[in-house]
């Protein structure tokens, strides 16, 4: 199977590869009760990131406090949003789209500007895998998911930075695009460095874990399926006929 290196799907493994080593790092370091603490304070912090990789990082790290606090282990499984990113949720998204842009004349200079800031220091970032990461059109499709979702912490004027962020990520990526369409045209074949790139960026741990998280989607779309096509129950069936 061909794994997508900057898909949505990868996104969520390396944030949730990255969440269980932090859960186990920590409690490793302090005591059960100090430790929940700490990871619900950074959980609290990263719900105030406009960046969709920090927002499902801090879901992962809310979750896995709550689990040390009542003394089980640690993210067993994903949590339901990196499951069901891109569930439509309609009326959910919608009252939440509603309090974020209901929040837009007191905010929206602050959230535009958080947005830019986020990009400029993304580009300035030291690793450039993690900067191609962010800049990605998988980080596109999972900001665009995230922004309105209601499984993440983030309050009405992050997400509307999330937002913005999502119209910056839109033109990064069709920038990008355009350049790497330039490239292909003057070289004809890809760099040996972008190949070594490919080749580092999908760790054991990574693979594993879009394994773990893919099977888990597969199974949600299959009970939806499953939903969709059951016969009505007799009460609704009734309904419908009268």
């Amino acid at each position: 199977m061909t794994i997508a290196r900057t898909g949505p799907g990868h996104i969520c493994a390396r944030y949730l590869t990255r969440a269980r080593w932090l859960a186990r790092d920590t409690l490793s370091r302090r005591p059960a009760g100090a430790a929940a603490e700490f990871l619900d304070a950074h959980a609290a912090e990263l719900s105030l990131s406009p960046y969709c990789g920090e927002q499902i990082l801090g879901a992962a790290l809310g979750e896995a406090a709550r689990a040390i606090a009542a003394g089980a282990r640690p993210l067993a499984r994903p949590p339901a949003v990196f499951v069901d990113f891109d569930a439509p949720l309609i009326a959910e998204r919608r009252a939440i789209r509603r309090r974020a842009f209901d929040s837009a004349p007191d905010h929206w200079r602050s959230a535009r500007d958080e947005a830019r800031a986020f990009c400029r220091r993304s580009n300035f970032r030291a690793d450039p895998l993690a900067r191609d990461l962010i800049m990605s059109r998988g980080s596109l499709r999972l900001q665009e998911c995230l922004w309105d979702h209601p499984r993440i912490s983030a309050p009405p004027a992050a997400r509307l930075s999330m937002f913005f962020l999502l119209l910056s990520l839109d033109e990064n990526a069709n920038a990008l695009r355009a350049s790497a369409g330039r490239l292909r045209k003057q070289s004809g074949r890809a760099s040996i460095r972008r190949l070594l790139d490919a080749a580092r960026q999908i760790i054991p741990a990574d693979a594993a874990t879009l394994a773990e998280i893919s099977q888990l989607r597969r199974a949600r779309s299959k009970s939806v399926r499953r939903d969709a096509s059951a016969p009505p129950e007799d009460g609704a069936r009734a309904r419908t006929t009268a």
